[in-house]
């Protein structure tokens, strides 16, 4: 039965999307700006002020995303002028400059996030539905409701989540051009929709480039012999003897057609590119080569080392059921690989099954779990497959007869989104939570894990917690990165790094954590409070762990994340 026609599946349906919004908005107000979410916002409200230079080109990144960010901001009302004094690729005079004006616009910055969070939702469910077709779509959007890393990136101010939505959005109009009529009034739209929405996820990630190659694949597969037949026409034309070889099929006429098409496809895609780029190739040129400068590593191509990071990190954060389903879908794979008549849905997810395992293993960026989740839902579609009635499924395996396939699934799913919402829910807005498979082999790198991330969202809370508790001539050590001082005492930023250069001027070296309490003044105020880091760990930071106890802790999803210490009131352990 079609997914429309069955009334049980669209009763999940319901049940999924409605906790799908919850969990995307749920204590919006809570998470503020991580460290590279203060780059982020800065370099969006750029777009709307005068520079001497390309905006873009200030932290170097795509510009798509940061103007439809900076365009939340600036619902606010808020002035972010300063930004127009803001330092080239440089960070701590950020807070002076706008800091205040983040704080009072964070809601209307954070709104883009959240909206395309769940646009990419609901274009993932969609389509799942257009590829599975029946009850066997509802696992896939299942996954994408309580998965806690796709949760994660809907709800942090970063351009990642707003490319999803492009790619998906692509995806989608792949998949309608691919299943279409050739040559038909109906695919052209869709090409032209798929190149477009391509377009502007390039625009918005670097990483999302790799799509214009992956639409070719089905060109390719669907024109191969207009393909072809071009092939031999130009080896012939050069007098290429190998053209001879080339068997075509003499009743292809519409090559003119076809050429033109592509052709066309192709203006379509670098116009959607170069639109936020004002339809500047040196702007383009610019950024990516500012942004290779910055991570010539990321932005490589080259065999990944840090591949099986990236999914053991994936492994961690899927349940207990996800993690089965995972394994018997290796079996799926290789059944679809050996299949020789395969339908078109089956090739689609198997060709980007494929797009997933080519960058992962050749695509340093997609180390990174937010990177790489565009392509890791090709893994959720395939697992998926497992709930239809192909000679692959699950029911095929334990032979489960097909007019009780149907209950099975209904009965399984319930059990999913019960399990799913109960070890979701409690954690949320943070969604950090490790799978107890994993984490029984893994225990130290779950934790890591999760008090990493725990540690990366508290900012806010702890230099809000602070606030109250600080004198005017008092302030705190917290070397997190600029993104603190957007919270609290603006000013120390920069003279964070003013102190730091002139010691080094004098003594050849930086300031040790005992020194910079004694000596660093900033706007005249004493250092009182001191918060330990993760990115600026010394054996300094290490006595206050070792051998002082902690006068306040911040506590995110009922864990001790941050340790605060009163160094006017220290008391030994």
């Amino acid at each position: 039965m079609e997914f429309k026609k069955d009334k049980l599946a669209i009763i999940f349906l319901i049940i999924l999307l409605a906790f799908g919004a919850y969990l995307r908005f749920a204590d919006y107000d809570t998470i503020g700006y991580p460290h590279d979410s203060l780059l982020t916002v800065a370099g969006s409200v750029a777009w709307f002020y005068p520079l001497d230079y390309f905006p873009g080109l200030i932290y170097m990144g795509p510009p798509l995303g940061n103007i439809i960010i900076g365009s939340g901001c600036m619902l606010s009302g808020q002035d972010f002028s300063g930004i127009s004094n803001a330092h080239q690729l440089f960070s701590p005079d950020i807070p002076i400059l706008v800091g205040q004006q983040m704080v009072d616009a964070e809601p209307y910055c954070k709104s883009p996030i959240y909206i395309f969070g769940l646009i990419f939702f609901l274009l993932a469910s969609l389509l799942a539905i257009l590829l599975l077709k029946d009850y066997s779509a509802l696992y896939p959007i299942a996954f994408f409701t309580f998965s806690q890393f796709i949760l994660e990136w809907s709800r942090v101010i970063s351009v990642d989540v707003i490319s999803y939505g492009f790619i998906f959005a692509g995806l989608i109009f792949l998949w309608k051009a691919y299943s279409s009529e050739k040559l038909s009034k109906k695919e052209n739209i869709y090409f032209i929709l798929t190149f477009i929405s391509f377009g502007f996820a390039g625009a918005t990630k670097l990483s999302a480039g790799i799509y214009l190659l992956f639409s070719f694949v089905f060109i390719v597969e669907k024109y191969w012999e207009e393909i072809k037949s071009i092939a031999k026409k130009i080896l012939s034309a050069v007098k290429v003897n190998f053209a001879e070889k080339i068997k075509v099929n003499q009743e292809i006429t519409n090559i003119k057609k076809f050429t033109t098409k592509v052709i066309s496809y192709i203006i379509f895609y670098v116009i959607a590119l170069l639109i936020p780029y004002k339809l500047n190739l040196g702007n383009l040129k610019g950024v990516l080569i500012g942004f290779r400068s910055l991570a010539p590593d990321v932005s490589s191509f080259g065999l990944n080392k840090w591949a099986f990071g990236m999914i053991n990190n994936f492994l961690m954060r899927i349940n207990i059921f996800d993690l089965l389903i995972l394994i018997f879908s290796v079996y799926i794979f290789i059944k679809l690989i050996l299949k020789k008549q395969k339908v078109k849905e089956e090739k689609f997810i198997l060709y980007l099954v494929l797009l997933f395992l080519f960058t992962a293993l050749f695509f340093e960026s997609t180390s990174l779990l937010r990177v790489a989740i565009p392509f890791l839902i090709s893994l959720i579609l395939l697992m998926g497959l497992a709930f239809s009635n192909k000679e692959y499924s699950l029911f095929s395996a334990f032979k489960i007869p097909a007019e009780k396939r149907k209950k099975f699934s209904f009965i399984f799913l319930f059990i999913y989104i019960l399990y799913s919402a109960l070890i979701t829910v409690p954690h949320e807005p943070y969604y950090y939570r490790g799978n107890e498979i994993v984490c029984m082999f893994e225990k130290e790198n779950c934790d890591q894990m999760i008090i990493s991330g725990l540690y990366s969202r508290s900012i806010k809370q702890t230099v809000n917690f602070l606030n109250p508790l600080m004198n005017e001539n008092e302030t705190f050590l917290y070397l997190e990165g600029a993104v603190v001082q957007v919270y609290g005492r603006q000013n120390d930023s920069l003279q964070h790094l003013q102190f730091d250069n002139y010691v080094y001027s004098q003594v050849g070296r930086y300031s040790t954590i005992p020194e910079k309490i004694e000596y660093f003044k900033p706007d005249e105020r004493d250092i009182r409070y001191f918060i330990p880091t993760r990115w600026y760990e010394s054996e300094e930071s290490d006595i206050f762990k070792k051998e002082y106890v902690p006068n306040y802790l911040i506590r995110l999803n009922n864990k001790d994340v941050i340790k605060i210490y009163d160094i006017y009131n220290l008391t030994k352990k």
